[in-house]
């Protein structure tokens, strides 16, 4: 079975691939669709990429007020993951499926970036990670500035919201209510920073309680 302990996106893995991801209690559901997932881990400048794992294009994914989530099959070799998806171990010619489903809060992602008609991108945080974990959408249902601007809006409703927990000031609540109701993304490439992020794992900003992993937070929200 594969080890996806490293993964920054909480995936799972499970024998049997269930209907979907499920909804909290509350939860809003704004977007249903399929698409391709991906993992990838950016270089700081953002130039170059490297693909930890891949889900297909039958892959199910939901945007809601909270987060986004995802669950969809990857084929397996000896627990290697196939096509682009890093992995050291060896393949033998058995093939297993397994279910692998993941989730992308939104208190994480720093900056949106549509790349293409077809893809997403959703850049974060985190201490320590040599890069910049990203979530990447494409394919399938995306419709990349149709997805973009749900989850654009989304993201900055749910920061807005939950202002006092993530630590926002004035300035950025005012940046975010701007996200709300700015203008779509209409051309095939394009990004928008999206302030009061906090590195990946965090949920609030009281639980910055080592002094250096509030300076890694500040210096990954200065790009």
């Amino acid at each position: 079975m594969a080890d996806h302990s490293s993964s920054y996106f909480r995936l799972t893995e499970g024998a049997r691939l269930p209907e979907g991801p499920r909804l909290h209690e509350g939860e809003q559901l704004l977007w249903h669709g399929r698409a391709s997932v991906a993992e990838h881990l950016y270089s700081e400048t953002m130039t170059r990429s490297a693909v930890r794992w891949t889900l297909p294009s039958s892959t199910t994914v939901m945007v809601t007020d909270r987060r986004l989530t995802f669950a969809g099959p990857m084929e397996l070799e000896d627990g290697a993951e196939r096509g682009r998806a890093w992995s050291h171990r060896a393949w033998i010619r058995r093939r297993d499926s397994r279910a692998m489903v993941g989730q992308l809060l939104y208190q994480w992602p720093y900056h949106l970036y549509v790349h293409s008609t077809q893809e997403v991108l959703l850049v974060c945080g985190a201490a320590l990670a040599g890069g910049r974990p990203t979530l990447a959408l494409s394919g399938g249902d995306v419709g990349g500035g149709f997805l973009a601007n749900i989850l654009r809006r989304a993201i900055a409703g749910f920061r807005i919201e939950h202002a006092d927990v993530l630590g926002l000031n004035e300035t950025k609540i005012a940046t975010l209510g701007g996200l709300m109701n700015g203008p779509n993304f209409q051309r095939k490439v394009g990004s928008v920073p999206l302030p009061g992020a906090l590195l990946l794992g965090f949920q609030q900003e009281r639980e910055y309680a080592d002094a250096a992993l509030a300076a890694v937070h500040r210096s990954r929200a200065l790009h």
